[in-house]
Formats: C-alpha cells, sequence, structure tokens
C-alpha cells in the first residue's frame, strides 16, 4: 500500500486509506512504519482498516459537530501519545462527498441520531440550488 505524507500547521499527515488521515506533530513522534502494514494477514487489514475508519468518522464527526476543536483533538491524543485520524484533509475543509460518505456509515451502524446531525450540517455547508 502506498502512503502519502505531507505537513500540516506542524502536524505530519499520512493518507492510510481512501477515508483515513493520520495526524501526528512532527516534533513528538517518530516515523511510522507502515511497511509492517503489508506483513498483516489480510483479515487483519481489513480489521485495522475498520478501526482506523471508525476512529476517523468519530473524530470527524466531534470535529464537525463542534463538540471539540481540531487542535484540542490533536493536541489531546499528542499527549495521550497517539496520532489522530479524521476522514478528511483538515487544510481543504471536508467535502459533501466526504459528509455522505459519515452518514453511509453511521446509517450502516444505525447511529441514526448521527446521521440527522451531519445531514444538517451538509445542507448548511452545501446548500441545494
Amino acid at each position: 500500500m502506498q502512503h502519502i505524507q505531507y505537513s500540516f500547521k506542524g502536524w505530519r499527515g499520512v493518507v492510510c486509506s481512501e477515508f483515513c488521515i493520520l495526524l501526528y506533530k512532527e516534533d513528538t513522534m517518530e516515523e511510522h512504519d507502515f511497511d509492517k502494514m503489508d506483513e498483516l494477514s489480510e483479515m487483519d487489514k481489513l480489521k485495522l482498516e475498520q478501526h482506523l475508519l471508525e476512529l476517523a468518522y468519530e473524530n470527524s464527526y466531534s470535529i464537525l459537530t463542534k463538540k471539540i476543536t481540531f487542535d484540542s483533538l490533536l493536541d489531546k491524543n499528542t499527549s495521550l501519545g497517539i496520532s489522530s485520524l479524521l476522514a478528511y484533509d483538515p487544510d481543504s475543509g471536508v467535502t459533501r462527498s466526504e459528509i455522505e460518505s459519515m452518514i453511509e456509515y453511521y446509517v450502516a451502524v444505525e447511529w441514526y441520531e448521527r446521521c440527522a446531525e451531519l445531514k444538517k450540517i451538509m445542507d448548511r455547508k452545501y446548500p441545494q440550488l
């Protein structure tokens, strides 16, 4: 799997899959060894990707609904020694299709309250003409 890396406001980002972006403080964490992911079985890779997707959607939902700020999320996770995952690029902002993907995920896990909140955000940010 190819991983795209970039920097953002003192944070490094790594695109882990088409849905997840891993963020970590440049000066506090060592380089991640993503080659080890290639050693995992296909089942373990699927489980890991599902877990990363859940974390990315949870963090993105919390930011979009203003339950936590982007900077607070990064600071909190850095203090715990963990990385942060998002389902969108924080530099360019969330797109309509990314919000739609989040809604589809929350429909699949039957978390309809979150679907409704995300739908309101999507309609406000991307009104239908």
